[in-house]
């Protein structure tokens, strides 16, 4: 864990957006703090100029990912990639998909495929 958060830190990237898709993988994140919300009006002029490393991660600390054959993926992965191909993540409908937005869809359909088994976590990589 430490180790990626080194490399992570090695790049000359502004913004770094981690996909974790792994059992238990919730224990990598932390809370936002002091991140504009995605409905405040120039919230992408307000986080390009600030420096990030977030992260989504598959489920809670204590959950464990959900797989199906009928999907050849993960809940995290289906909803993941059906949420970026469709632009279903783009709630604003502005042609940009922003982690917020990201999240948000994430949390919505997989909890939902999963039973509620699982929900996707979000935040700043410790």
């Amino acid at each position: 864990m430490d180790e990626i958060l080194t490399t992570s830190q090695l790049s000359n990237a502004k913004h770094m957006l981690f996909l974790m898709d792994a059992c238990y993988s919730g224990l990598m994140t932390q809370q936002y703090k002091g991140i504009a919300k995605a409905t405040e009006e120039g919230y992408l002029t307000k986080v390009a100029n600030e420096s990030a490393r977030q992260i989504i991660t598959a489920g809670g600390r204590d959950q464990q990912v959900i797989e199906r054959d009928e999907w050849q993926h993960s809940a995290f992965t289906k909803n993941l990639l059906e949420g970026l191909e469709s632009w279903g993540a783009d709630y604003n409908k502005d042609g940009c998909i922003t982690a917020d937005e990201l999240s948000t869809y994430l949390r919505e359909h997989v909890t939902e495929d999963s039973d509620f088994q699982q929900t996707p976590q979000d935040g700043r990589f410790r």
